[in-house]
């Protein structure tokens, strides 16, 4: 009886004490006269996302509203002080101007399949970057355009029995994983396939499901701690093989073609990419700022350099056009807009389109744009502190390995920077004239931008002017309007599935 009294005591004690610690983490902003949120013992701010209630994304901009003066607010991700930036001027010092303080967005994981570059750090995601960024050059997009659009008719020629009750997203998404298939893979014809393989394990990489939300709260440190792997291991054994064999192939037979595992076999080889004549366009690569390093282009790293263009081509491309293709169809005079420059340009060019007739299509362009600020695929970021950051006229200091969280929702929606926010306005950017990029962050900004923004940008012109030219659409009746996102999905999926009708138009 004595045992059992002092175990319940000593149960009791712990509890008591770990909730004494709790209450004393969620003073940590106040104490530094920060203001925060709502936190709540060991969920922190973290509790509407987990009852489904909210994106972080959601969440976060809620938090912004609350302290509108704020440059900065107090977060906890559960037990994890972190900061969320409210100012844009703040936001280009952690993302440009102090980026050597911010400079990773998490802790290393350790499988091959995080070795790209939005996982990598410190030197080995300076290395890879300098190496990786001549492959966006506007020659090299040039070179791989003829591919994407014949892709693109492929796409067409799937569509032309889909006539009502189409799930667009899921469409977009076969297309996509082919693009990213045949550039990042060298597989062909795999994923438009019904019940195609290739289709079905890619879909496993980030699909809204409560594993893969768990994998991105826990962390890559959190998961190596525990022995669990931080991703699928499945996916790795199906999708590593498949670019060791596309890369022994291209070795053995002499095989050259304009793509991105081409890139890789020539940086293996040589070491370095040819860039072609300098075009101002590619100053967005920023291939100046970044300092050249050493580093092995080993089979591995070139695995997880597919893996990562997989991840970003395939899921953020194919929700994005999913999301135009919604804003379409619920803005018919946009969306007759839009065909009719479409059918413009071709008809000046002898109906060819390649590379140069998409760059001239500026109000498909301007339509990209704004469905990219209203349904970007992350509404949210972060970046892990790297070094002590003190925070602009306060008190507090970031300590290295803390995280701030970039709103990407907050700042897009902000009556501020957009008036009349909620509503799909494309003309807005055709008299855009402020230069802050850190008022636009569907690809981020800075060192640590998407260097492959150019590539899926003409990738979803191609496929949407396409689309455009074949067919009206709008929305199916069964579709929920107005759509909600699902709070269980690193990318802004919607909850329940978008449905489109599509009428063939005459050629």
């Amino acid at each position: 009886m004595e045992l059992f009294t002092v175990l319940v005591a000593g149960f009791v004690c712990t509890v008591v004490l770990a909730f004494l610690f709790a209450l004393k983490r969620n003073q940590y902003w106040a104490d530094r006269g920060i203001h925060q949120y709502k936190p709540l013992p060991f969920l922190g701010d973290m509790l509407p996302v987990l009852l489904r209630q909210k994106t972080l994304g959601e969440h976060l901009m809620e938090m912004c509203r609350a302290y509108p003066d704020e440059k900065v607010i107090g977060f906890y991700f559960f037990m994890k002080p972190s900061l969320v930036i409210n100012d844009l001027e703040l936001l280009e010092k952690v993302l440009i101007k102090d980026f050597s303080h911010f400079a990773d967005r998490g802790p290393q994981p350790k499988d091959v399949v995080h070795m790209n570059l939005f996982s990598t750090t410190g030197n080995l995601w300076r290395a890879i970057r300098n190496r990786f960024s001549p492959m966006f050059t506007t020659g090299k997009l040039r070179f791989m355009f003829p591919q994407i659009s014949g892709l693109g008719e492929d796409f067409m020629n799937l569509l032309r029995t889909k006539r009502e009750k189409v799930d667009m997203v899921d469409y977009f998404g076969k297309f996509a994983t082919e693009v990213i298939g045949v550039t990042a893979f060298g597989l062909e014809g795999r994923a438009m396939e019904e019940n195609s393989e290739f289709r079905v394990k890619a879909k496993k990489i980030f699909e809204p499901s409560f594993s893969n939300y768990v994998r991105f709260v826990l962390g890559p440190s959190l998961m190596n701690l525990l022995g669990l792997p931080p991703t699928n291991s499945e996916l790795l054994n199906y999708f590593g093989p498949a670019v060791k064999n596309a890369l022994k192939y291209r070795r053995e037979n002499g095989v050259v073609r304009h793509d991105f595992i081409q890139h890789m076999v020539t940086l293996q080889q040589k070491g370095t990419i040819e860039v072609d004549k300098d075009d101002v366009s590619d100053e967005i690569l920023m291939m100046d700022h970044v300092p050249e390093m050493k580093v092995e282009m080993s089979d591995n790293l070139m695995i997880g350099q597919s893996m990562g263009f997989m991840v970003a081509g395939f899921d953020a491309t194919a929700l994005t056009m999913g999301w135009l293709c919604y804003e379409l169809a619920m803005h018919p005079e946009i969306q007759s807009q839009a065909r009719q420059e479409v059918k413009e340009v071709l008809e000046k060019h002898g109906n060819r389109l390649d590379y140069d007739t998409v760059r001239e299509m500026k109000f498909l362009s301007t339509c990209l744009k704004e469905n990219g600020r209203l349904h970007s695929a992350l509404d949210v970021n972060f970046r892990m502190v790297t070094k002590p950051y003190k925070v602009p006229d306060t008190s507090a200091v970031l300590e290295r390995g803390s995280f701030v969280y970039i709103p990407n929702l907050s700042i897009h929606m902000d009556p501020k920077y957009y008036p009349e926010p909620e509503k799909f306005l494309p003309d807005r950017w055709i008299a855009e004239n402020d230069k802050s990029s850190c008022k636009y962050l569907p690809f981020g900004t800075g060192p640590r931008m998407c260097i492959a923004m150019r590539f899926a940008n003409m990738e979803m012109m191609c496929a949407i002017a396409k689309l455009l030219l074949k067919f009206e659409v709008s929305i199916h009746p069964s579709t929920k309007l107005p759509p909600q996102i699902e709070a269980y999905s690193f990318f802004t999926y919607p909850r329940d599935k978008l449905y489109f009708n599509l009428k063939k138009l005459n050629a």
